[in-house]
């Protein structure tokens, strides 16, 4: 019971910090959109992680994922690979359907599966995600300074051309 509690909170938790960019924002979106799929790939992979260490089936985890996450491509790719899992298709076929795991995820995930070490191997991917992530976040910001530098720059290029116009209207 305690345990059950604990990941609706945490479901619960990320739900509030993804918000409105995690079901709105769409995954072909320029710089926010490959963002947004990173997040995507954290907050399922450390569900899954949690509930296959805490001994929960695989398809019960799968099936209450789907109904948790509030994206929906995630929702419909974990709809799907619930449906292979059920139809006895191996867990890397099954969730191959999930569209926002990379290639090397996937790997990863059959890896795991062939060792029976399928929740070390979805930490793994959350690690190589997080940090997959912090450098697009970093880019992007670098991406935004120099925009808002050059913006600025403009302003006051206008403002002093600006300046100097009223200047020499009064002489």
């Amino acid at each position: 019971l305690c345990l059950s509690a604990l990941v609706v909170l945490r479901s619960a938790r990320a739900d509030r910090i993804m918000g409105v960019i995690q079901t709105w924002v769409p995954t072909w979106f320029p710089m926010l959109g490959p963002l947004v799929s990173r997040m995507q790939v954290i907050v399922v992979c450390s569900e899954l992680r949690l509930q296959l260490e805490a001994g929960i089936p695989i398809v019960t985890v799968v099936r209450s994922l789907s109904q948790s996450v509030p994206h929906p491509v995630i929702r419909r790719d974990l709809i799907e690979a619930h449906r292979a899992l059920r139809e006895g298709a191996p867990v890397p076929e099954a969730l191959e359907q999930v569209s926002m795991i990379p290639p090397m995820g996937r790997t990863l995930l059959a890896v795991g599966d062939s060792c029976g070490q399928l929740p070390e191997m979805l930490g793994l991917l959350v690690r190589e995600t997080t940090l997959d992530l912090m450098e697009g976040v970093r880019r992007m910001t670098l991406i935004l300074r120099n925009l808002v530098v050059r913006g600025i720059g403009v302003m006051v290029g206008f403002l002093g051309v600006g300046a100097f116009v009223l200047l020499r209207q009064q002489f």
